[in-house]
């Protein structure tokens, strides 16, 4: 995975800014909940990040090698169909 302005891909290099994940629901208290009781720090947050389904909430933490993961929730563009 990535760190912005990181070295080139590679044995020691990151290339990927961050992974994000679809969370169908979202409901942000419970997501946030979930997460504190199992120890994951959140590190931000939006409640309009663009995405390829609009504009949509989400969360920022980390996995355990660092890399940033966000956890999405359904775009102002979105059908509700799951994606094949």
């Amino acid at each position: 995975m990535g760190k912005r302005g990181g070295a080139a891909p590679g044995r020691h290099g990151r290339n990927v800014d961050h992974l994000a994940i679809a969370i169908r629901p979202f409901e942000r208290e419970r997501v946030r909940a979930h997460l504190a009781a199992h120890g994951v720090a959140i590190e931000g947050g939006s409640e309009d990040n663009y995405g390829a389904e609009g504009p949509s909430p989400a969360l920022y933490v980390r996995d355990p090698d660092g890399n940033m993961i966000e956890l999405m929730g359904p775009g102002s563009g979105a059908t509700g169909a799951a994606a094949p």
